[in-house]
């Protein structure tokens, strides 16, 4: 008789190379087993060389002194570096659908790195898809660095499916399918907006605005240095969150009126369809909350953030005018500002939270060095923890 034994390979270590930051996280068995992050210098800003000699000098001493084990790591590339486009393949593109997509998109003197994720359609017509181009020199240079750091890396991916796949918990059931999502990633290089229907990506698109932009308006306008006007903008107070019983009785500035008569549990989203708690991923719906100081005007910035949104969601309902957009969850790092996802959920007329991806999981002792890190919402981890759910989700179906 053949023993079989289960694997005791450990899961790779998830990385997602943001822009003011690079995260890493390794879970298993629904437990973080470590995370850490390497910060970025703000002065290296687009300076590719210089981002990854950062990189390089302090992504050793990350990985060997914490929790982190084993050498295999699966990768997030830079959301400023990604181009998403949606676009239809007719029979004869779709034998070669690199090609037929490299085609279309904008001229570059590097080349693209291609991936396709197909829109499920109810015509039977020509394929849709959403491309994910990255450059091809870049993806390359951050495999490199890797490799000469003893990493051996599994996969290299677009944010758009771990931003998903970070809050696949929410839609297990097959009636979720039917109902629509839109995640909006507010990076500090830019946003990435996407619509799904349950785990279905169906719209991608990269908006060229974030909390830089934030920070060189500010800076413009109070006559300071980006660092200055950074921590100014992050000085502003946060808005009163509130509990699951007092959403059921209390109406958020963030609903319409209209839609709160007509159903009270479809429309305060954040509860739980199983219980009246919501999700630990969710935050507790987005109350009113003083807007950034009078001085300082950003409503331009926020104005072409809401269009292009706006957008999507008239995208949206052209193409599946039977299915609802029922919410809108917010990650990144500049979901922690609460004033802005407040004008944006206003603006869009849906209810919104911020996701916390990591607040379902347990934490193991010394997973993670950073101060506070377990006690705060953590909406800048979303790709990471996307990242790390797709791999721990393969190791369990692969062990069964």
């Amino acid at each position: 008789m053949r023993l079989r034994f289960r694997s005791t390979t450990v899961n790779p270590i998830a990385i997602d190379l943001g822009f003011s930051t690079t995260k890493l996280l390794q879970v298993g068995d629904g437990c973080i087993e470590a995370a850490d992050e390497v910060p970025v210098p703000l002065t290296a800003g687009d300076d590719t060389a210089q981002r990854l000699e950062s990189l390089g000098d302090m992504l050793p001493q990350v990985l060997s002194g914490g929790a982190f084990r084993g050498r295999r790591v699966i990768v997030a590339m830079p959301a400023f570096n990604t181009v998403l486009q949606a676009m239809q393949l007719d029979a004869t593109e779709a034998t070669d659908e690199s090609i037929a997509m490299e085609m279309r998109l904008p001229v570059t003197t590097d080349p693209y790195m291609v991936r396709a994720i197909d829109v499920p359609t109810a015509s039977g017509g020509q394929r849709e898809v959403i491309c994910q181009a990255m450059s091809r020199g870049l993806v390359l240079r951050h495999v490199e660095l890797l490799h000469q750091l003893k990493l051996n890396v599994v996969g290299v991916v677009a944010q758009p499916r771990p931003i998903v796949a970070a809050f696949s918990h929410l839609h297990r059931r097959s009636a979720d399918a039917d109902q629509c999502t839109m995640y909006v990633d507010l990076g500090f290089s830019g946003t990435t907006a996407v619509m799904a229907h349950g785990h279905d990506i169906v719209l991608a698109r990269s908006i060229p605005i974030g909390g830089r932009h934030f920070d060189q308006r500010v800076a413009l306008q109070m006559q300071c240095d980006e660092p200055t006007a950074r921590r100014h903008r992050l000085s502003v107070k946060t808005p009163k969150r509130l509990s699951p019983s007092e959403r059921l009785v209390t109406r958020a500035p963030i609903v319409h009126a209209s839609e709160l008569d007509q159903d009270p549990i479809e429309t305060v989203i954040a509860l739980d369809r199983r219980s009246v708690e919501a999700p630990a991923s969710l935050d507790p719906a987005i109350d009113g909350a003083p807007l950034i100081a009078d001085h300082v005007d950003l409503s331009e910035l926020i104005d072409t953030l809401v269009d292009d949104l706006r957008l999507c969601l008239r995208h949206h309902a052209a193409t599946w005018p039977q299915i609802d957009v029922a919410r809108v969850i917010f990650t990144g790092g500049e979901a922690r500002q609460d004033w802005l996802c407040r004008q944006v959920v206003q603006s869009l007329h849906l209810p919104g939270q911020v996701g916390d991806p990591l607040a379902r999981l347990d934490c193991a002792v010394g997973a993670s060095p950073l101060v506070d890190w377990a006690n705060r919402g953590r909406p800048d981890w979303s790709v990471a923890a996307g990242l790390a759910s797709m791999v721990d989700g393969r190791a369990r179906n692969e062990a069964r």
